[in-house]
């Protein structure tokens, strides 16, 4: 199952903007400011926020790494930044040695912000958001010379918190991943994603309090490590850290193009950016060695009923009030695995970067078990792609 990403709501200034999983690089980037990567110690949490910090209701904790990010990105606007790449949101929190998983960003802009409205728009948001674990924020408000004012809110849904694990290791360091539990799981895994390119899990042990993983980083190079638990809704990522080995951290590593990216005209319709996302996932299957998936039309269906409920429900997940994609998927077609990754950004590239950069859909991409492909792409109104990738594993017999 992949990872659930934030919505994007468009609306006008000053009200508050939920905003892009992963739009594309440039002017006001929350990356380009000056000293914007300074790259922790360890991965860790929590990390609470000390001192007098500005505190938002309904939040159980604010935490340092939150708060700095809420800050990067206020300080982009002011700078002219008009969307918020969720992937540079990523790259500040893992930096700064935050685990966490799926933040939102809640952003409000205004002439002569009143504390009043300021809690009013926040409170209207935060009573809608999705919610599961304990919320936890980061906030930062700057109030410029020309009377304008930018608040920010980076939110997030802790489900675990995690012993320290050292952002650079030795080759052939053993690691130990240590995390409390804050919800009780049915099941755990830890994904690993080494310089090989193929995630893998590694053993572990859950107790109904905390998970226990250990393992060796046996090859120089950038390592994605992603806990995955089961709380009562099929594994979801729960906990995510990077560790660079034998070597200092390198964004180049993490921000480097996905194996199959093709170019898309702009404009492009619904069938040209099913086949382009189709052609991305045979070119990072054939980046390791493994035939393409045919497209199934029964599966295309599917994939793009989906895709078009998360366009109209404002969310990107695994059941927006359709079924689970094994619901989905057992209602026309007898399945032994079904797996779907789904995720919305500025472009398809983009999406297709998210998903291959995260080691349970990349997973997914390169399960050689899987036997056909469903693609459901559809653009929002202001313009985002929301993509659903359905894989299927027929289990050696396939029906028409």
């Amino acid at each position: 199952m992949g990872r659930m990403h934030p919505t994007h709501v468009p609306s006008p200034t000053p009200s508050p903007t939920l905003d892009d999983p992963s739009s594309p690089h440039g002017a006001g980037s929350i990356v380009d400011g000056p000293d914007a990567i300074v790259w922790a110690r360890a991965t860790e949490s929590p990390r609470w926020e000390l001192g007098d910090a500005r505190r938002l209701p309904e939040c159980v904790a604010h935490e340092q790494p939150l708060t700095r990010v809420a800050r990067a990105i206020a300080e982009a606007r002011l700078r002219g930044a008009t969307a918020t790449d969720m992937g540079d949101v990523v790259v500040l929190l893992r930096s700064q040695g935050s685990p966490h998983v799926w933040p939102r960003v809640w952003v409000l802009e205004a002439q002569a912000l009143a504390d009043e409205q300021l809690l009013g728009e926040w409170s209207s948001w935060i009573a809608r958001a999705p919610h599961s674990g304990q919320r936890r924020c980061g906030f930062a408000r700057i109030d410029a010379g020309d009377g304008r004012s930018v608040a920010v809110a980076v939110v997030i849904d802790a489900l675990a918190d995690l012993a320290p694990v050292p952002l650079v290791a030795r080759h052939g360091q053993w690691l130990r991943f240590d995390a409390r539990l804050l919800a009780g799981a049915r099941a755990g895994t830890l994904l690993v994603l080494g310089p090989d390119e193929v995630p893998h899990s590694v053993p572990s042990r859950l107790t109904p309090e905390a998970f226990h993983a250990t393992f060796s980083v046996d090859q120089p190079g950038f390592w994605r490590l992603q806990l995955l638990l089961d709380v009562g809704f099929g594994p979801q990522p729960a906990l995510e850290a990077w560790v660079f080995v034998a070597g200092e951290p390198d964004l180049a590593s993490v921000l480097r193009a996905a194996p199959g990216e093709v170019p898309v005209p702009e404009g492009a319709g619904t069938e040209p950016l099913r086949a382009a996302l189709s052609a991305m996932i045979d070119g990072g299957r054939r980046s390791q060695g493994l035939p393409s998936l045919g497209r199934d039309d029964r599966l295309d269906a599917l994939a793009q009923a989906h895709a078009d409920a998360m366009r109209r429900s404002g969310r990107t997940a695994h059941d927006v009030g359709d079924g689970s994609p094994v619901e989905r998927v057992a209602r026309v077609i007898a399945a032994r695995r079904v797996g779907e990754n789904v995720a919305r950004a500025r472009t398809l590239q983009r999406a297709h970067r998210v998903l291959w950069d995260s080691p349970s859909h990349r997973g997914n991409v390169l399960d050689a078990g899987f036997d056909a492909l469903g693609i459901g792409v559809v653009r929002t109104d202001d313009g985002d792609v929301v993509v659903c990738e359905l894989f299927v594993d027929y289990g050696g017999v396939v029906t028409r």
